[in-house]
């Protein structure tokens, strides 16, 4: 998963700002991040280049394909460990970032049919004290105990908005929000976008739940209610940390099915979306989208937000990032608008990977000036 991530966000993919060059004038177009593999030497890895797309993947597909063959000898049951259903998601995921659309929908579909999860329900996710905390709800996650979590140190700290401690929260008045055009273009009759802080005068001002009224008055509009602290504990963060964070649930692979079934057959696409949303999420929902695989992007971002998944589609897909706007609730100076996918997706290799790996040093992503976040 990590090399799946990291390959992702390291590759230099082109956009209007930058240009596939190295400050020392080498050519970086479709580099990812050196391959460190058991058994290799001291020398070998102080010389390790930085693989390409074509490298990578079949590094990552190699090891997927031994572990689908051997994960059935796996006999724990915890959701901390990935089963052959998060193989065949992570296949799907990799599928995805090659646009190999026909196996990309093939794995997700096997990681449904292989899973004993299901969909979130409305009052799973809405739930004040196990909403989106409960490890045992998706495919897989990671899992904090009591005694070993920190007030600062820990998901909850950085991600909770009801809690009074930590980055996030009542205390300092700092919450994660969503973006005010992503939550405006969700339905009202979505139940989704009930997991954020309806602003005042709008339809469902008044239908939030919080975990109570006092911290629900001190949240700002649009702010994030989806991941709750564990038993709803505000104050007490030896209680409210000991949640699960969610590496992957089964609703990415209804999303990845339908985007590659629509980069295919746009009818299809359509089709497996509309099935999923009256399904699971809005019983009216009907696609009248005209780009069929915009809508499902934005489903899934809605479905997916705070989990660490649109990035790879809006850089995968050149997508623009848009945030200064009338009425934006980003602020300065984080009004960055851009016309192709952003500059700053391509992530440098830190300095000490250079200083210490004469393979990657002069062969790293360039620099992004200033301009390149902006219009």
């Amino acid at each position: 998963m990590l090399y799946l991530d990291m390959a992702r966000e390291y590759e230099w993919l082109p956009n209007d700002k930058t240009q596939g060059v190295s400050p020392e004038g080498r050519d970086i177009t479709g580099l990812t991040l050196p391959i460190v593999k058991e058994g290799m030497t001291e020398e070998e890895w102080q010389n390790n280049p930085r693989a390409t797309r074509e490298e990578m993947v079949d590094f990552i597909l190699g090891d997927l394909n031994k572990a689908a063959g051997m994960i059935g000898y796996l006999n724990s049951t915890s959701k901390t460990m990935p089963h052959l259903d998060c193989v065949y998601g992570l296949m799907a995921r990799c599928y995805m970032w090659i646009e190999d659309y026909p196996n990309a929908e093939k794995y997700a579909r096997l990681a449904i049919d292989n899973s004993d999860s299901e969909p979130l329900t409305r009052a799973q996710a809405l739930n004040t004290t196990s909403g989106f905390n409960d490890i045992n709800q998706w495919m897989w996650g990671t899992q904090y105990y009591s005694g070993f979590v920190n007030n600062l140190y820990c998901w909850t700290a950085n991600i909770c908005n009801e809690i009074s401690y930590g980055y996030t929260g009542t205390q300092l008045g700092c919450y994660v929000q969503i973006d005010a055009n992503m939550y405006n273009r969700i339905s009202d009759n979505d139940w989704r976008k009930l997991m954020w802080k309806a602003p005042a005068g709008t339809a469902l001002e008044g239908e939030n739940d919080f975990i109570s009224s006092e911290v629900g008055e001190q949240l700002s509009d649009y702010a994030s209610l989806k991941f709750r602290p564990g038993g709803g504990s505000t104050n007490d963060y030896t209680v409210g940390n000991v949640t699960g964070v969610p590496f992957m649930r089964i609703e990415e692979m209804y999303f990845i099915e339908a985007e590659a079934a629509a980069h295919q057959q746009v009818s299809r696409g359509r089709e497996l979306l509309e099935s999923f949303m009256t399904r699971y999420r809005n019983p009216n929902y009907v696609c009248r989208a005209s780009d069929v695989v915009d809508e499902i992007v934005f489903q899934k971002a809605v479905e997916l937000w705070g989990e660490g998944q649109y990035f790879f589609d809006i850089k995968r897909l050149d997508m623009p990032v848009t945030e200064n706007y009338t009425g934006s609730n980003h602020t300065p100076p984080y009004l960055f608008n851009t016309t192709t996918r952003p500059a700053w997706m391509n992530w440098q290799i830190s300095l000490l990977e250079e200083m210490n790996n004469a393979g990657v040093n002069g062969y790293n992503n360039p620099t992004v000036p200033d301009m390149a976040y902006g219009q």
